[in-house]
This record gives C-alpha cells, sequence and structure tokens, in this order.
C-alpha cells in the first residue's frame, strides 16, 4: 500500500533570497496499525524499516535534483556568451543522467542560444567533470572501487544497487571501467613517486620506510587451550625432543628454536607464541614476492599479462602491479631508497623473475637470494614425473624419496636419485625436461627445512593472495581459468 508525502523544504543561503519547495511523492505507507496481540512484532518492525528507508530515499534525490536546480538558475543569470554584447537567450532544458549513492537520477539543464553568435551552449556543463551522457558521483566511484576489493564485478554491481535502492545504478562493465580508471592514477602515481627517488639519491631509509604500509595483522592468534598446555608439559621435562600430541613436528621444530635457552631462565611461554612462529622478514631484509598473471583482455590484446609484486620490510610493506619493465622500475627504486642490507626475492622460477627482476637487484645489498617457491617447485616435479612414469603408484614412491632431497636443498642428489629410479623413462623427452628444470633453478633451490625453523619465508602465497584478490575474484570464479 503506498501513500502520499508531502515535505517543504527551505533554502536559505546569505547570497540568495530564502526559496521554498515543495515535495510531493508517492511511497510505502508507513504501518499505522498494531500488530495483533498474539502475532509477532518482527514483521511490524521490517514493513516500518523498509518504508521509512524509501521515503528518505525520495528525499534525498528531490533535495540533490532541487539544489542543482537552484545552482543552474544561479550559473545562467546574467551570463554573457563570448562577449558583453552577446544576445542571449533561454532555449529549453536538456536531461543529464548523474549516478549517486541514492540511485540515478535526472536532472534538467539550462540550455542558452546566443543569438550574435548563432550558438547553443549549456553553462552547467562548466561546473560537470567530463561526461558522456552520464556523471557518476566520486561517492558512489569509491564505493565500486571499495566492493571490487571483495567480490567480483558484477557482485560489486548488485551490493551497489541494494545499497542505492537502484538496481541499474551502475552496471558490472561501469565497475570494471571505474577500477581500471582509478588504478591507472593508481600506478601513474607510483611511477611518479619512484622517479623522484631515483632522482633523489640521498633519501634517507628511514623516511621511505615510512612511506610504506602498516602490514602487521589485525589481530594476535593464541594456541587453543590442550595444545597450550601440551607444549608446556612438555617443555618442563628433561629431553624436550619429543613432539607434543596434536602438534606438527615442522612447527615443534620452530618452537625448540623459538625459545631454547629461554625457557629454562623464565619458565614461561608467550601466550601469542603461535603467531611470533611464522615466517617474518629480519632485520635489515627486504623480502620481494613476484608473480605473474594472465588476465582477460579487449581489443588488440586478448590475454595480458598483469605482474605482481608485494614488498616486505619489517611489518610494512607495499603491492605493485602493472607492466613488467615499470614494476621492476618502481621496486629497484624502492630498494634503493631503503637501503637493506639482505634482499630475499621469492618467485615461481619465471625466467623474467631469475633474469630479469632478481638481475636488477643484483648489487643493491649486501645478500641478495632468489629463492623457489616450494609449492611450485613440488607441483612442477610432480607434474613431469606423472609423464615419465608407468603408473601412479610408481610416481608416488618415486616422489615420496625426492621430495625430501628437495626439501633439503639437496638438487644433485636428486637428479642422479632420477636416473637411478628411472633408467627408460617413459617420455625421455619429459624426463630430460625435468632434469633441465631442476638443474637451471639449482641456485634458487634452498635449504627449505632449514629456513623453516629460521621463520623465512619458503613460498610466496603472499602475491598469490594479492592475484587472488586483484584478478580471480573480481574477473573470473577462484579456481577458474579463461577460456
Amino acid at each position: 500500500m503506498t501513500a502520499s508525502y508531502a515535505i517543504i523544504i527551505r533554502f536559505t543561503h546569505p547570497s540568495t533570497q530564502q526559496q521554498e519547495y515543495r515535495l510531493n511523492f508517492e511511497a510505502p505507507a508507513l504501518p499505522m496499525f498494531l500488530p495483533n496481540s498474539g502475532s509477532s512484532g518482527a514483521g511490524f518492525m521490517d514493513n516500518a524499516e523498509q518504508a521509512v528507508i524509501e521515503i528518505a530515499n525520495q528525499i534525498q534525490r528531490a533535495l540533490f535534483v532541487q539544489h542543482l536546480k537552484l545552482i543552474d538558475a544561479q550559473v545562467c543569470e546574467n551570463l554573457s556568451h563570448r562577449s558583453p554584447e552577446c544576445q542571449v537567450v533561454r532555449d529549453g532544458y536538456t536531461s543529464l543522467k548523474v549516478a549517486t549513492r541514492f540511485g540515478v537520477v535526472n536532472v534538467e539543464r539550462q540550455v542558452l542560444e546566443c543569438k550574435t553568435c548563432g550558438e547553443h551552449f549549456i553553462p552547467m556543463n562548466a561546473l560537470l567533470p567530463e561526461h558522456n551522457g552520464i556523471v557518476i558521483t566520486r561517492g558512489l566511484q569509491e564505493m565500486a572501487c571499495l566492493f571490487s576489493l571483495f567480490s567480483s564485478y558484477e557482485g560489486a554491481a548488485r551490493l551497489l544497487g541494494q545499497i542505492s535502492h537502484d538496481p541499474d545504478v551502475l552496471c558490472a562493465r561501469e565497475v570494471e571501467n571505474l577500477v581500471n580508471q582509478h588504478g591507472s592514477i593508481v600506478r601513474q602515481q607510483e611511477a611518479e613517486r619512484a622517479k623522484v627517488m631515483e632522482n633523489t639519491p640521498d633519501v634517507k631509509p628511514e623516511a621511505a620506510f615510512q612511506q610504506l604500509k602498516d602490514m602487521s595483522p589485525s589481530r594476535r592468534k593464541v594456541w587453543p587451550e590442550d595444545v597450550q598446555e601440551a607444549v608446556n608439559r612438555t617443555l618442563e621435562r628433561p629431553e624436550i625432543e619429543e613432539v607434543p600430541f596434536g602438534l606438527p613436528k615442522r612447527d615443534w621444530d620452530r618452537i625448540l628454536e623459538y625459545v631454547r635457552g629461554s625457557w629454562h631462565s623464565t619458565k614461561e611461554l608467550d601466550p601469542f607464541l603461535l603467531a611470533n612462529l611464522g615466517p617474518k622478514p629480519q632485520e635489515g631484509e627486504v623480502v620481494i614476492f613476484a608473480d605473474g598473471i594472465v588476465i582477460h583482455g579487449r581489443g588488440s590484446c586478448k590475454r595480458p599479462e598483469e605482474t605482481i609484486v608485494v614488498l616486505r620490510m619489517g611489518d610494512r610493506g607495499r603491492y605493485f602491479s602493472g607492466a613488467r619493465d615499470e614494476v621492476t622500475r618502481i621496486v629497484r627504486a624502492w630498494v634503493i631508497a631503503l637501503k637493506p642490507t639482505k634482499i630475499t626475492l621469492v618467485g615461481d622460477g619465471a625466467r623474467w623473475i631469475r633474469e630479469g627482476l632478481y638481475g636488477e637487484l643484483v648489487g643493491l645489498g649486501d645478500e641478495v637470494r632468489l629463492v623457489l617457491d616450494w609449492y611450485h617447485l613440488r607441483k612442477k616435479v610432480g607434474e613431469l614425473l606423472s609423464m615419465v612414469c608407468n603408473r601412479k603408484k610408481h610416481r608416488n614412491a618415486i616422489m615420496d624419496e625426492i621430495q625430501p632431497l628437495l626439501w633439503n636443498g639437496k638438487v644433485d642428489e636428486s637428479i642422479d636419485r632420477l636416473r637411478t629410479l628411472l633408467p627408460e623413462p617413459r617420455n625421455p623427452e619429459r624426463f630430460e625436461e625435468l632434469l633441465s628444470y631442476l638443474e637451471a633453478r639449482k641456485p634458487a633451490i634452498k635449504d627449505y627445512n632449514t629456513r623453516r625453523i629460521n621463520r623465512e619465508y619458503n613460498g610466496n602465497g603472499v602475491v598469490e593472495k594479492a592475484n587472488d584478490i586483484l584478478v580471480a575474484r573480481r574477473q573470473k570464479g577462484a579456481g577458474m581459468s579463461w577460456s
């Protein structure tokens, strides 16, 4: 059921006389009855809430339109064209669609005609941004970009429709265009910032470090009580090498490394120890995670590759994305400004990472290391073994022997063992590809077990998550591939 509403609005401004505007509109009627004594009031409250929201939405739209009408009238008053001698007359109105946080509204703009010059013009356009039939307010653009961080473009468009009470306020393509537009602006600012750093060699590392974003976890994790008690009991024993129940051995090795030397003196275990056991950059170290992802393009570039890099130092970091050469230049400028003593580059072993980005970083620190992501190493070896082994059971048996060697960084022993276990591979070409893969990436295959105990990074899950947010959630479903 609908009802008629009338609201009187008075506009008062020091430069103009007070103006009164009467707003008449139709909206859902507010429920004016009491719920039955035996029924729940939930439906009553829901109906009242929905009616008030729709009434408020109507008022917001009317106020917005009326305000622009007043501005348009002020702009057109006593306006000349090109010179004071021009004879200007009014010649009707033209409509403009404006997408706002409370839906799409149509605004009438005054059209003027210059009889002297024989031209039509719209004075209100001087106050509006460049547009092609529709103006999108800044607030709606910010919401579109924000929602696109956590959902696909289609999902962001649906959320905008729900909040604005207008399902057609923006379509998915318009949301995507807004994200691309603002992303280009951010990338341009990053490029300009990097250029300033390159031209200012005396930048203090402390100043550059403060420009990084705080990436410390917002919530500190705590062990479950039963695990906490098991760890405490184990540490109290004379022999503490035994792994307590409920805790993986790889985590127990970290605990031993972390508390050895301090436990027997304090007899206290940090309740937030679990949060402190994960990998983190060491003092004076910059850790760089790099990856590339093929995205769905349009026009002449159907499948462009997006380069994404995450730079971490201490509890701070920064994300970079864009064209490969530009991102490499920006990352190099930041590393020079931060002046680290140690640089660690973690990647999936792609050539542009091993030779391009790594080559740009060599010499910028006392120690520069390239680490092959453990997940990609294991995945690649497993895929190639599936092509050279006769059966799945045979492949799993070989993988069980090779994986511990690779985990401890023993590449030469892994290659020798493969030649022994596979004297006659089913696919010789793929077998040679496997050996060549390990040989080419030998410098980047580290002792992952020692690195894990020392709380150093073995994988580039940080940048993989960035890929998921920037591409997978927005443009395709998780785990899907482009057709």
